[in-house]
């Protein structure tokens, strides 16, 4: 008897299972799905038992026999096979590079369990209250929830899995590592250890015992980052994707780059289980496929809307007002502050500065390895793409003149404007350099200033009544505005939306500076059906997903010049073999920034059908060639 086995490596798009022998004395314990020690080249490597067969089509003799199982018994089963093969298929990588990414690292020791289980404590204990529980049974198919506040979310969930865990097992998705934590929290309060967590902050041995548990079904629920999405299971009944409308569920820089959002629809349909879409922002994909196929749309009653107060910051200039915050929010703050209350600020732009340019000559500081602007940060200069730090000149490196000058805006000059009229009171700085390895505890400020960070790291503090939060406000709500990428509109709108949540959550008055004051997301707040319907109007004039699929091929290279001539070469071939009634071809185009880490990117993109195959472009592949099916991003 023969196996073929899929290696743990990282191996090319045609490499995907090599044969094995059988031996005799593992015939017994060998067959599809377990996890194998096999040789390759002049080493022992993991393997996977993709299947067994009586024949193979090479010589016997050039056929190497397996050498041990590492478990027993099946650790997947077909439906996780199956997963393995259509991600092969559908992103366009080997088998192998599936595996690789999907199976953790397995120790050489024993792992001891101390203390660390994944389950970090947070400063307060998360309060049950009388919700209507919107959940009363587990359906099989996909069905959207939309939610005010994450805690009345996770509320009914708990109910729901306490009912059914005793029948089966549960993977629930978070976007980031502070919300799985948070998250797996919640639920061990009420199931003890029958919680699993899996997110890349783990050690390798606490992250092997978690997915084991999972996997031989010894825990109930997992809660993780999206790679938990191939976990192995026993007997799922349900995957809960949380906040799906994060960019985050794709991977983006690495193969396979896969979506956990389709993957999870995937496993759904074939295990014929519950997928739970929860956001407070659907993504358009998501809601787009709930009209489409006719999904349960479940919405979890809130609190009041927030009282909104939108300002005309062009009024503001007409007035000679040129400070970042406008007179009306100022003097809002300061009435809260006087009376005892907090207000929170967001800036969503790292730094103190956005760029240092030379008065004389023109001359701008950019990162040498990735050709952008260098931020400015504490008198440093900073690259926010690869993290090269740089002290801040003292004359032009090009015409040695003096006059150097910092231009933009960031969350640095932000404090340092409102120290100028606050500076009794106490200022936090919420982003990720600011708070890096060190936790805060909001009660203690007055006003805190944070990026989008706090929305993802602080979340539930902020949700906190205690915290006595009476004014909310945005800097600059026109961002992504100037981002030239189809999916702007609605990243705006969603990040909006979450604001204006929690300020109804917290009953808040909710500032929102802008120099469009009549644009489409800020008259959309608070009426997705009306949003979505406009944007998805757009979206089919120019062919862009939802209603179409866009597939991003980048051939990175040290050489512009290379680079540039590499694409248009796959970009010649492409035009050859594609039906333009079909499939229509974008580019080549320099991506933004268009040099990473020294590496210069020109894109291709291709819009098709969603029914239309892609595995055509097996032809065009080539060394270091990446390609990006459904990208999040189609400009960086």
């Amino acid at each position: 008897m023969y196996a073929e086995v899929i290696p743990n490596l990282r191996l090319p798009l045609n490499f995907d299972v090599f044969d094995y022998l059988i031996p005799d004395e593992l015939a017994k314990k060998i067959s599809s799905g377990v996890l194998v020690t096999i040789p390759y080249r002049s080493r022992d490597i993991l393997g996977l038992v993709y299947k067994t067969k009586p024949h193979t089509e090479f010589g016997t003799k050039k056929i190497l026999p397996i050498k041990s199982t590492v478990l027993e018994g099946a650790v997947f089963d077909e439906c996780d096979l199956g997963l393995i093969d259509f991600v092969s298929k559908y992103y366009l990588v080997s088998k192998s590079s599936v595996f690789k990414a999907l199976m953790p690292e397995i120790p050489k020791r024993e792992v001891k369990m101390v203390d660390e289980d994944g389950l970090n404590t947070l400063d307060f204990k998360f309060e049950k209250k009388d919700i209507d529980l919107v959940f009363k049974e587990l359906t099989d198919g996909s069905q959207l929830l939309v939610y005010q506040n994450k805690l009345d979310f996770l509320q009914n969930i708990q109910e729901l899995i306490s009912k059914f865990r005793s029948q089966g097992q549960v993977i629930i998705l978070e976007p980031q590592i502070s919300h799985v934590k948070n998250t797996a929290l919640f639920f061990s309060q009420e199931l003890g250890n029958k919680v699993s967590v899996l997110h890349s902050g783990l050690g390798k041995g606490v992250y092997w015992k978690n997915w084991l548990d999972f996997a031989q079904g010894r825990t109930s629920v997992l809660v993780g980052t999206r790679a938990a999405i191939f976990t192995p299971t026993k007997n799922l009944k349900a995957i809960i994707i949380a906040d799906e409308e994060s960019a985050d569920f794709k991977q983006y820089d690495q193969n396979p780059r896969y979506d956990a959002r389709r993957l999870a629809l995937w496993i759904s349909r074939k295990r014929k289980i519950s997928a739970i879409f929860a956001s407070q922002a659907p993504s358009l994909n998501t809601w787009h496929a709930a009209r489409q196929d006719d999904w349960p749309v479940v919405k979890i009653p809130g609190q009041a809307d927030a009282e909104k107060i939108i300002i005309d910051l062009e009024e503001e200039r007409r007035a000679r007002n040129f400070a970042l915050v406008s007179e009306k929010l100022k003097q809002a703050s300061n009435q809260a502050l006087q009376a005892g209350k907090k207000v929170l600020l967001f800036f969503n732009r790292r730094g103190y500065a956005t760029s240092v340019v030379c008065q004389d000559c023109g001359f701008t500081y950019l990162c040498p390895q990735c050709s952008i602007p260098l931020a400015t940060h504490q008198n440093r200069l900073y690259c926010h793409h690869c993290a090269l730090q740089q002290d801040m000149p003292l004359k032009c490196a090009k015409c040695e003149s003096m006059r150097i000058k910092i231009s933009g805006a960031g969350i640095e000059k932000l404090e340092q404007e409102i120290k100028s009229w606050a500076s009794e009171y106490k200022i936090l700085r919420l982003d990720k350099e600011s708070a890096r390895g060190q936790r805060h505890d909001l009660k203690s400020f007055d006003i805190i200033l944070g990026t989008n960070f706090v929305l993802k790291d602080y979340y539930y503090e902020l949700l906190d009544p205690e915290l006595s939060l009476a004014v909310m406000g945005v800097i600059n709500s026109d961002s992504l505005f100037n981002i030239p990428d189809f999916r702007s509109v609605e990243r705006l709108w969603q990040e909006l939306t979450k604001i204006e949540n929690l300020s109804g959550v917290n009953q808040t008055r909710l500032f929102i500076q802008t120099l469009r004051p009549e644009n489409e997301v800020l008259v959309s707040l608070g009426k997705m059906n009306a949003f979505y319907e406009k944007e998805l109007g757009a979206r089919k004039v120019f062919k862009y997903p939802p209603i179409n699929r866009l597939v991003k091929i980048v051939l990175p290279d040290k050489d512009r010049s290379q680079c540039a001539q590499k694409t248009n070469r796959v970009f010649e071939k492409l035009k050859s073999m594609v039906d333009k009634e079909r499939i229509e071809l974008l580019g080549p185009y320099p991506l933004f920034p268009e040099r990473v880490r020294a590496l210069y990117r020109f894109c291709i993109l291709l819009k098709m059908d969603k029914n239309e195959p892609h595995d055509f472009l097996k032809n065009v592949f080539q060394e270091n060639m990446i390609i990006d099916v459904d990208p999040e991003f189609t400009l960086n």
